[in-house]
């Protein structure tokens, strides 16, 4: 058991549970880049170059909707003419 300052107890199996887990996922990755190391460079643009990608497209979203004149097309495609 683990007593927190509020006098709470948390059961020891959780955290040993919670480094178990982690572990396994630890392992399963491991085996999976040793099996198939094509894999490493699908995980590197899914969770590295994909999320450059969104903040770069929101910044410039961003910077584009100060710009004089921003949004004229969406005025135009609502225009009932």
């Amino acid at each position: 058991m683990i007593v927190t300052s509020k006098n709470r107890t948390i059961p020891l199996s959780i955290p040993v549970g919670f480094f178990f887990l982690g572990e396994g996922f630890l392992l399963a990755f491991a085996l999976l880049f040793a099996l198939h190391p094509e894999a490493l460079a699908v995980l590197t643009v899914v969770f590295l170059v994909a999320p450059i990608l969104v903040v770069l497209f929101l910044a410039v979203d961003l910077l584009v909707e100060d710009l004089p004149g921003a949004g004229v097309h969406l005025d135009l495609l609502a225009a009932d003419d």
